[in-house]
């Protein structure tokens, strides 16, 4: 049996708790419809997400509602601070001449990705974008680019998952290249990314700085959350496959970046669709 007293200890902070607030007037300033990407990152800096397919930089930033004290609960300690927190962002959709097409604010849940957030403003901005895809499909690759999949899979089922000390993180889990957050990724799910021939650094983290805060993050210690890094070599118009896996346990969650040779690859994701 779990039970709980959560009761609130303060009110929201001016500041908020990660990143930087933006205001409907700062965005239509500093991202008014025309100016280029250029002048858009001399103000705003670079982008901590780029969905690559949709054309969209995000700039996201953690509201501060409150705090909550948690006196008894089976997922916290006892007295446990757990901030109560929104997600926000400011979504700038470029155009083919890297231009700014739209530019809004947009708030999305804990368990929704920032693609899928990203896809419902852009239309309802009334931007067209590439159709949401139910299963998986080759991706051409640019000439003298190359191209790397990364795709999640839903841990296999043991006595682990029975006991509940290898379920899949319930969560989508972000994917950044070379220090730029590219996608989030439920499972069953992939992206793919064009990239330039060379050396990639890819991370996958389950708690990413941007979404939660070390304050209060699900009470899972640091140590117990690191997120997953390899590096791969990636040569000019060919594909490369990587296999993400997320799962947590009790005060844990383990994050893993395998790649994966094509044979083995294109089977799983024969069974899955694009993250959108």
């Amino acid at each position: 049996m779990a039970g709980c007293v959560v009761v609130p200890i303060s009110g929201p902070s001016e500041a908020p708790l990660a990143g930087k607030r933006i205001t409907v007037q700062e965005a239509k300033a500093v991202a008014a419809v025309g100016k280029s990407r250029a002048e858009v990152v001399s103000v705003l800096g670079r982008p901590t997400i780029e969905l690559q397919d949709l054309k969209i930089a995000v700039y996201p930033w953690i509201e501060h509602k409150g705090d909550l004290l948690a006196l008894w609960l089976l997922a916290y300690p006892i007295g446990a601070e757990i901030p109560e927190t929104e997600d926000w962002a400011l979504l700038v959709a470029f155009d083919e001449g890297e231009h700014v097409a739209r530019a809004g604010l947009a708030r999305w849940k804990p368990s929704e990705s920032i693609n899928t957030t990203a896809r419902d403003w852009a239309e309802s901005q009334g931007l067209k974008g590439p159709l949401p895809q139910t299963g998986f499909a080759a991706s051409p690759i640019p000439q003298n680019k190359s191209l790397i999949y990364i795709f999640r899979s839903a841990p296999p089922s043991s006595w682990k998952t029975v006991l509940g000390a290898g379920v899949s993180w319930p969560r989508p889990v972000a994917v950044a290249v070379d220090g730029t957050y590219v996608s989030e990724m439920h499972d069953e799910t992939y992206v793919a990314l064009v990239v330039e021939p060379g050396l990639h650094e890819l991370v996958a983290d389950a708690l990413p700085p941007y979404r939660y805060v070390e304050r209060g993050s699900l009470a899972i210690e640091a140590e117990k959350r690191k997120p997953a890094s390899i590096v791969v070599v990636v040569q000019a118009n060919r594909a490369n496959f990587v296999e993400l896996r997320c799962t947590s346990g009790t005060g844990t969650v383990e994050t893993m970046l395998s790649p994966l040779p094509e044979g083995e690859a294109i089977p799983i994701l024969q069974k899955m669709r694009p993250v959108w």
